[in-house]
Parts: structure tokens; C-alpha cells; sequence
């Protein structure tokens, strides 16, 4: 269990083997990109994250929630504190939310921002290694936080991060995959592929998961799924 803070005041937390652990021996902070979170303010977080956060999951969204709820290892919770910083540069009232969302975000002294999935157990997966991710949630528009955690997890590891499904922001991917990989092709990606997954085995299941990129290479499913398991 850990919690980085990342430039923008956002935390991303992982709640995992705090009921090994405790509260205090089961949280470390990340210094490296710490800037004001402490042990302290870790445990308003979990509060909020236990009696907020995931029942606000939940209500959005059942199956995702009971996946998140029974696979806590491999899932990381993005939260910001209320404060005039949060309110000025992401939180906008009629921009990408509501009156209410502020007055909820006081009330709780939080905001959950996203929520993201990963397929592996990233303390177990080697350095440059390719994960998938599952899934992967904002839930406020125009605040980067899909961005901000994708960015995090893949530092913080040391990996590339995957989504299996780009169907509902294909063009976001796209735009990220030529801006942080210099992916600009069909070729480019499954070059991509190839390198940064550490062996055959998770090549292969990469390959097998992902939907939605046939959208933005030109290519159909089928010939796109035929070429990337078997161009070994």
C-alpha cells in the first residue's frame, strides 16, 4: 500500500494489505513526488475513499465496482483535496461539474478524481514490462486525471501501461500513443508491443485484450488481431 502525490496536488493511492499491515506500518509515501501528504492525511483519505469513494463506484457502475471491491491490489484510487487550488484549475463549476459536486467536494474535503484498474500486480512485474490496464475512470472532464495517473503509475514502476479497450476515447489514445511513444503507425505499435513486453507470454495476452485500436491504424479487427499474435 502506497500513496505519490503528483504535482498538481492529486494523491494516487493503493489500499491493498492495510488489514496485514495497519494503518501506520502498511502506508508508504513516496517522497519522490510528495509534496504536502503526510501519514496523517492518510487516513482521512481512506475514510473517504471507504465511505465515499467506492460507494460512489458502485452506484456508477456495479460490475466495475465489484471487480475494484474483490481486487484491491491492483487498484489505484486518484483523489484532490478541496481547496482553492483544486477548485480554480479542475474542479470549474458549469465547466466540468456542478454546484453540487463543489458543495459535496467541501463537504468531504475530497474529490474522487478517477479510479484505475491494472491487470497485474505492478510490485511483482519487471522494470519495462507492458501491463494492461482493465480499466480505467475519470469522473470529472478536462482535468487530465486519466493522464495524471497513467503518468504515475508508469514512472513510479518503471512500465508501459496498455489499455485493453480504447472504444470509448480512441482519438485520446491515439493523440497519446504519437505524443508519449511516437506511435504513428500500425508497424509503430506492435513494434511498441513487442519491446515492452517482457516476454512472449504477456506479448501474447496484450495482444489477444486490447479492442478499439483497429480505429485509429486503418486496419480491421480481424487482420489487426491476426498480424500482432502471429508475426512472431
Amino acid at each position: 500500500m502506497f500513496a505519490i502525490e503528483d504535482i498538481g496536488g492529486g494523491i494516487l493511492i493503493n489500499i491493498d494489505n492495510l488489514n496485514k499491515k495497519g494503518l501506520w506500518n502498511g502506508v508508504d509515501i513516496i517522497n519522490k513526488y510528495n509534496f504536502n501528504i503526510d501519514k496523517y492525511e492518510v487516513n482521512d483519505i481512506l475514510e473517504f475513499i471507504v465511505k465515499k469513494g467506492i460507494k460512489k463506484i458502485i452506484e456508477d457502475d456495479n460490475n466495475i465496482g465489484i471487480s475494484i471491491i474483490t481486487n484491491l491490489k491492483n487498484t489505484y484510487f486518484y483523489v484532490m483535496r478541496d481547496d482553492k487550488h483544486t477548485r480554480k484549475y479542475y474542479m470549474r463549476k458549469y465547466f466540468n461539474c456542478t454546484e453540487y459536486d463543489i458543495k459535496k467536494g467541501r463537504r468531504d474535503n475530497y474529490y474522487l478524481m478517477g479510479v484505475i484498474v491494472v491487470r497485474d500486480d505492478l510490485n511483482k512485474v519487471k522494470k519495462k514490462s507492458a501491463v494492461i490496464i482493465d480499466w480505467v475512470e475519470a469522473y470529472y472532464n478536462k482535468t487530465g486525471t486519466a493522464k495524471n495517473i497513467i503518468d504515475l503509475l508508469q514512472k513510479h514502476f518503471d512500465i508501459k501501461l496498455i489499455p485493453t479497450n480504447i472504444n470509448p476515447a480512441y482519438k485520446y489514445w491515439k493523440k497519446y500513443l504519437v505524443k508519449n511513444y511516437k506511435i504513428k503507425s500500425f508497424e509503430d505499435f506492435k513494434y511498441h508491443l513487442w519491446n515492452s513486453s517482457y516476454n512472449i507470454e504477456n506479448y501474447f495476452n496484450i495482444s489477444y485484450d486490447i479492442e478499439g485500436y483497429s480505429k485509429i491504424y486503418d486496419i480491421d479487427d480481424e487482420n489487426m488481431y491476426l498480424r500482432l499474435l502471429y508475426d512472431y
